[in-house]
């Protein structure tokens, strides 16, 4: 496939970014990230043996995540009471028309002027405060009094760093649901225990609308060599991309890409996906444009 590209990607902040990713999380070692000290970290004998009477996380997990934001993540509990692994996550709901952010804190550029007036950002109640992109979750785990576990996260972008903080239940072996919040509201994570998938490399077809106009791309997903965890190349009308997709156990997919190479353009999609009939659909955002994408991989006699 081609596409009239006026953006060359090669050596860019992105294969940095993505090399990072897959030195530090995908062969699970964990950022060395000095985050804020927290109550919920929690070591000890006394503590472990309390423990041992709530189901434990410990192990790989595939979340699908709505409310403020929305996407698909990949967390591993570890079982020192740290988590790490990462996510693709855009809006929960799709951009007001016009929409310009005031930041992008997980995967884009972020800035100290207001884009709509050209003055000082105030951070102000009037602010439009909205992420999407791909983040590395490096974070610590622990259980209340009540058996419910608990934890913080900060999440690592090329440009920033922040975090949330969630509450939820554990079924052990067959599902974890966390209530978690962070400074652009709730969130509802539903995760099922991770398994292989079917490998849905192949060449894909992407047609809907971005913004008000029709829309037709073209991605490429090429195995990693990582648990469901997919190399993306994109083409689209005028550009070509390059990113990363997440396939979940609990049938949803995530594609993350860049366009360009400096201040490159983000665009995070996410949404259902059927890994045997190869089709699905994903919506998301490049920042400033809705899309809608019905995606197939056209199976040729």
């Amino acid at each position: 496939m081609s596409g009239s590209a006026t953006n060359e990607v090669t050596t860019s902040s992105f294969q940095l970014y993505t090399n990072t990713m897959k030195n530090n999380f995908l062969q699970k070692r964990l950022l060395s990230i000095a985050g804020p000290a927290v109550a919920l970290v929690i070591a000890g004998s006394a503590v472990q043996t309390r423990a041992a009477a709530f189901d434990s996380p410990v192990g790989d997990w595939d979340f699908s995540f709505t409310g403020s934001e929305k996407g698909v993540a990949q967390i591993t509990f570890l079982g020192d009471n740290t988590l790490t692994g990462f996510e693709i996550l855009t809006p929960g709901k799709p951009l007001a028309s016009g929409t310009v952010p005031d930041t992008n804190p997980r995967g884009g550029i972020v800035t100290d002027t207001d884009p709509r007036t050209g003055q000082p950002n105030t951070g102000s109640s009037g602010t439009n405060k909205f992420v999407w992109g791909g983040v590395l979750i490096d974070g610590y785990w622990g259980f209340d009094a009540r058996g419910k576990v608990v934890g913080t996260v900060t999440f690592t972008s090329s440009a920033s760093t922040n975090g949330m903080s969630f509450i939820g239940t554990v079924t052990a072996g067959t599902r974890m649901t966390l209530r978690a919040s962070d400074e652009t509201g709730g969130m509802i994570y539903r995760g099922v225990p991770r398994a292989a998938l079917p490998d849905i490399s192949g060449d894909y077809t992407a047609s809907g609308k971005k913004g008000r106009s029709r829309h037709t791309g073209f991605f490429t997903l090429s195995a990693s060599g990582d648990p469901n965890i997919y190399d993306v190349v994109a083409h689209g009308p005028g550009y070509d991309g390059a990113g990363f997709a997440l396939l979940t156990s609990n049938n949803k997919l995530g594609i993350y890409y860049e366009i360009g190479e400096t201040n490159p353009a983000i665009v995070a999609l996410s949404g259902s996906f059927n890994a045997t009939r190869l089709k699905g659909s994903v919506s998301g955002t490049d920042g400033t444009n809705n899309f809608s994408l019905k995606l197939v991989q056209p199976q040729l006699d």
